[in-house]
C-alpha cells in the first residue's frame, strides 16, 4: 500500500478507536450503576468485554499501520542537471 492509503486507513482507525473508547467508558458507567442499584450486570459486563476486545483489535490495527508507515523512507528532493531548485 502507498503511504497515502496507509495514512487514510490510520485516520479511520484512530477515529474508530476514539469512538470505541467513549463507548467503553459509557458501558463501564452502566455496569457501575447497575451494581450500585443491586441489579444483575452480567449481560452488561459481557457486552463490555466484547467492546474491550474490539478496542484491542483497533489498537493492534493502529500499531500495524504505524509500523507499515515506518517502512517508508522519504526520498531526497530531486536534483535536475546538477542544479538545485530554488
Amino acid at each position: 500500500m502507498r503511504p497515502h492509503t496507509l495514512n487514510t486507513h490510520l485516520s479511520i482507525t484512530e477515529d474508530a478507536l476514539r469512538n470505541e473508547r467513549i463507548r467503553v467508558a459509557d458501558q463501564l458507567e452502566l455496569v457501575r450503576k447497575l451494581r450500585e442499584e443491586g441489579r444483575d450486570g452480567s449481560a452488561a459486563m459481557e457486552v463490555l468485554q466484547s467492546m474491550k476486545g474490539a478496542m484491542f483489535a483497533l489498537e493492534r490495527q493502529r500499531q500495524l499501520l504505524l509500523e507499515q508507515l515506518g517502512l517508508f523512507v522519504p526520498s531526497p528532493a530531486p536534483i535536475h542537471l546538477n542544479r538545485r531548485s530554488r
